[in-house]
């Protein structure tokens, strides 16, 4: 399966933060409790950006109230080129006029 290069950083490191009271954002070494499993909250937000095509299909059911079939799913996570029925499959609602575009911009495969 071929990646982008942004695909493959590890997502534990986001050394920015801002406090809940505070204007200024933050860069540094952390110290973290450790009583607390997640104390900075990231395992939870990052959650759904595992990589498996499952965690997405759970998070689009949830998040659109949509099932989206796991071929489709592993279909785009393989970078494999779009087809129209697999795009009104995932979306028949709104017309793909600027997609052409969007797609060229993230460097996905035509």
């Amino acid at each position: 399966m071929r990646r982008r290069r942004y695909l493959t950083t590890p997502l534990e490191r986001a050394p920015i933060r801002r406090r809940n009271d505070d204007g200024l954002w933050h860069r540094g070494p952390i110290e973290f409790p450790a009583d607390h499993a997640d104390p900075d909250g990231s395992q939870f937000l990052l959650a759904d950006l595992d990589g498996r095509p499952e965690t997405y299909q759970r998070y689009a059911r949830d998040y659109f109230e949509k099932e989206i079939e796991l071929d489709d799913i592993r279909h785009i996570y393989e970078q494999r080129p779009l087809t129209p029925e697999l795009l009104d499959r995932l979306n028949s609602e709104e017309p793909n006029v600027e997609l052409e575009s969007d797609l060229a911009e993230i460097g996905y495969p035509s």
